[in-house]
């Protein structure tokens, strides 16, 4: 049996191959990334940094996935955004940075 993060993953390079688009947003401007920080799927966070992602995409109430991961308290999944160059001065609409969100959790 595969882990749920392999699965993910394995079915995200299926969509992938019949034509769906990593940049793809939701209505409420959410990428695919704020949704694998939201699973904390690692695997799933690093194949699609590696399609192209990008790790400073601003979301739901101007959020990128920085502040999706830093609530979840996960230092890993955190990591792997700075490493490919997420913005750690990026503020949401209320003015919060990911660092002043770590405070709060």
């Amino acid at each position: 049996m595969h882990a749920p993060g392999v699965r993910q993953t394995e079915c995200l390079n299926l969509l992938i191959e019949y034509g769906a688009s990593v940049l793809a947003r939701d209505s409420r401007g959410n990428s695919s990334l704020h949704f694998a920080y939201v699973h904390d799927n690692a695997p799933l966070v690093r194949k699609l940094i590696e399609l192209g992602c990008d790790v400073n995409a601003r979301g739901y109430c101007d959020r990128v996935p920085l502040h999706v991961a830093i609530p979840r308290a996960n230092s890993h999944m955190v990591s792997l955004l700075l490493s490919a160059g997420a913005d750690v001065n990026a503020r949401d609409v209320n003015g919060m940075t990911p660092l002043h969100l770590s405070f709060n959790y």
